[in-house]
């Protein structure tokens, strides 16, 4: 799963990113890993599969964030799914 956060706010003088964010970055970021830790920690929610996060910084900027969903789907198009694998150790049907 993916997740953009402003765990920074932004930044001045040509840096994307400034000082952290503790209410409305960190703390929101610590839910969603929570959650998935929730999840993942059930065995009759999902059984057999272990959902992961990765989490993207958006700086508290729109075009850093639009940057950041960007990179996040192209790595998504550009994998294989050759690390998927099934419960059996196989891959997916």
């Amino acid at each position: 799963l993916g997740g953009l956060f402003p765990v920074h706010g932004r930044g001045s003088e040509g840096k994307a990113c400034g000082e952290l964010k503790k209410e409305k970055g960190i703390h929101r970021l610590e839910a969603m890993l929570f959650a998935l830790d929730r999840i993942n920690n059930d065995p009759d929610l999902l059984p057999n599969i272990t959902l992961g996060a990765r989490i993207l910084d958006t700086c508290s900027r729109d075009t850093h964030a639009l940057e950041q969903s960007l990179t996040f789907v192209r790595a998504l198009i550009e994998k294989d799914g050759t690390e998927v694998r099934c419960g059996s150790g196989g891959p997916p049907p």
